[in-house]
């Protein structure tokens, strides 16, 4: 994804901007999970609330972890 090569280039300007780091792992998780990637999602939605706690990080890390199914029924937005 060219968003992590991103995040790589420009880590030393990043690192001490836990708020947006985080924000940028999280967007990470989401384009990994829409792409069905579930393994790089749980990992990007668990850096993201490890680098700024954020219950919404949180909960869609933890629901990952308990199956695909059961994220589609507690965060996926109906539609």
């Amino acid at each position: 994804v060219g968003k992590e090569m991103i995040l790589k280039k420009h880590w030393d300007d990043l690192k001490d901007k836990s708020y947006i780091l985080s924000r940028r792992y999280f967007e990470l998780g989401l384009l990994y999970r829409n792409s069905s990637q579930f393994t790089k999602a749980r990992e990007m939605f668990k850096k993201a609330w490890q680098t700024d706690f954020r219950i919404r990080y949180f909960l869609h890390y933890l629901a990952l972890i308990l199956g695909v199914n059961n994220y589609n029924k507690f965060i996926a937005k109906p539609r």
